[in-house]
């Protein structure tokens, strides 16, 4: 059993985590691992703060740890799991995913990781599946509600996913996985305010979340129109059927058209257009990345970002 010292530095550590300081949270549980190396909280701990910052080989030490101590443990599963789909390799993610939810079929984060695989995968099926088995299990976790109306979206469009990104939203208020996914939503459906006013409340939190960041710059109407089309669009098609399909490919045969135009009358190679429009607008777009950071890093907000 682990000393009074140990336990306090590995409740300092989920106490850090839970509120934002995740390097602070990595200090507390590699702290108590130096004293206690087999602990297994601490353990869990400093996994999951490196997986959160994005040190994936950092986070799978510990997790090829605690799964060597407790093979019984669902989380050791869950974390490898987590690992091997960062590192893309998502066959070993999925059989540890399907491993996880085995060893321990009420906790509801394993049906969220292996959802994510089989959504990496773009099994949507399966995904869904995975979901709204974990929503049995677990029918007030709002992570899950909000990772259903996401592969609703992939599916069927914005309008599906809308009733479950809102009931989600009723549920985790305060989670900014959920936030983000109902923004992601709010944009495809064309309430960019709704969006603006979810991925403000993401980014005060945490002014370097890279997916809210993207998310937050679309939804300003008068920029990134184009950007903004790639995933208001699909989410038309996937409404409108047949309908749907045909301006699909419509769109695509004018886009074709207006390109040879370009490289008839300007004498351009294609590729040459291709690539130049994509830097100017890769440089705006990082220019633009940097003020939103800017923006939500001081205490007093500047006007049009």
């Amino acid at each position: 059993m682990a000393s009074p010292h140990v336990r306090q530095m590995v409740a300092a550590g989920w106490a850090l985590m839970h509120a934002g300081n995740t390097r602070g949270a990595i200090r507390e549980f590699t702290s108590a691992l130096a004293a206690a190396p087999e602990d297994r909280d601490a353990l869990v701990g400093l996994s999951q703060s490196h997986l959160n910052v994005g040190e994936i080989n950092q986070a799978d030490e510990p997790a090829s740890a605690l799964l060597r101590l407790a093979p019984e443990l669902a989380v050791a599963h869950r974390l490898k799991a987590e690992v091997f789909r960062r590192k893309r390799q998502r066959g070993k993610a999925l059989e540890f995913a399907k491993e996880a939810v085995r060893l321990d079929p009420d906790a509801p984060l394993g049906y969220h990781i292996l959802a994510l695989v089989h959504f990496d995968q773009k099994d949507y099926k399966a995904a869904l599946k995975a979901v709204t088995e974990g929503r049995a299990a677990a029918p007030d976790f709002a992570v899950l509600a909000a990772q259903q109306a996401l592969i609703l979206l992939e599916m069927k469009g914005g309008k599906a996913a809308e009733p479950v990104a809102n009931e989600a939203l009723q549920l985790g208020m305060g989670d900014d996985y959920v936030l983000t996914i109902v923004a992601r939503i709010a944009i495809a459906r064309g309430r960019l305010e709704r969006a603006r006013d979810l991925l403000d409340a993401v980014l005060q939190r945490d002014a370097n979340d890279e997916e809210a960041i993207s998310l937050y710059l679309l939804t300003n109407p008068n920029r990134y129109g184009l950007l903004r089309s790639r995933l208001q669009f699909p989410s038309w098609r996937k409404e409108h059927g047949v309908l749907g399909w045909t301006a699909w490919i419509s769109v695509w045969i004018l886009l074709l058209m207006l390109a040879i135009a370009i490289v008839i009358g300007t004498h351009v190679p294609g590729i040459a257009v291709g690539v130049g429009y994509r830097l100017f607008w890769q440089a705006q777009y990082l220019g633009h990345r940097r003020e939103v950071k800017k923006h939500f890093a001081r205490p007093v907000l500047r006007s049009g970002y």
